[in-house]
């Protein structure tokens, strides 16, 4: 027969915060100087693997044409991302 689910969320919540382990980063180095070399590498490679991506997507907007409108693109907005309305990016 299966536990049931009750009983082992009721283990967990009973566990402290002492007993339980920070989550381990699987590929970070103990040496702060390979750290940041192994950091800097990865923003290397993903550079030229972001131009990349750009680069095909401009090729494909070329090819194809830009993506067609949608009916959200007309609609006008009383406030930005922030939510200060009618200010239009600005604070007055």
């Amino acid at each position: 027969m299966k536990p049931d689910k009750h009983d082992r969320f009721d283990d967990l919540a009973q566990r402290s915060l002492a007993e339980v382990q920070s989550p381990k980063i699987v590929g970070e180095l103990d040496n702060p100087v390979l750290e940041v070399a192994r950091r800097f590498c990865w923003r290397v490679f993903d550079r030229p693997c972001g131009c990349f991506w750009s680069l095909r997507l401009s090729i494909f907007d070329r090819i194809y044409g830009p993506e067609p409108p949608t009916p959200a693109d007309g609609v006008a907005r009383d406030c930005d991302i922030f939510g200060r309305s009618g200010t239009g990016g600005h604070i007055s």
